[in-house]
Order: structure tokens, then sequence, then C-alpha cells
């Protein structure tokens, strides 16, 4: 298992590269691992325990993610359909 900050910096790395892309095919495959690890995430959230010392971590990526997730991403309907449901 990743260190939690190993693993916050990954998930910032990720929010970088997938601003960064050149070509639409390139968005659209940088899009789709985006939202496969933010559903990783919300579904690793969603599973934890009350007391799990992993859920502020979980909680964070899902922040990172969120925060800082481009327009090609926020417009996909899978994108849209993990954050609502997760409220």
């Amino acid at each position: 298992m990743l260190m939690p900050m190993t693993m916050l910096m990954l998930l910032k790395l990720l929010v970088d590269s997938v601003l960064l892309v050149d070509t639409a095919a390139q968005a659209e495959s940088m899009s789709a691992d985006f939202v496969l690890i933010l559903r990783y995430l919300c579904e690793a959230l969603a599973a934890s325990k009350p007391a799990d010392q992993a859920e502020p971590l979980m909680l964070e990526g899902i922040l990172i993610m969120l925060h800082g997730a481009p327009a090609t991403v926020t417009r996909s309907a899978e994108f849209h359909d993990i954050v609502w449901s997760v409220t």
C-alpha cells in the first residue's frame, strides 16, 4: 500500500497531467482514468467504517480530484453519476 502522502502526490500529478494533454484522444483517455480513480476512492469511502484511519486520506484525495477536475472530465456523464452517488 502506498504511503498517504505519496498517494496524495500521485493524485495531484494525475490532476495536473489531465490539464496538459494535447489531443482529444489523450483528453478522453486521461478523463477515463480520472473517473476510474475517483470512482475507486468514492467506493472505498462508502465501504469504510466510521473509525477507519484511511477515511481522511480518501476524503483528501476526492477533494484534490474534484478541485482540479478539468472541463473534459466534468462534462462526462460518468463523472456526474459518481458525484451524485456520493451525495
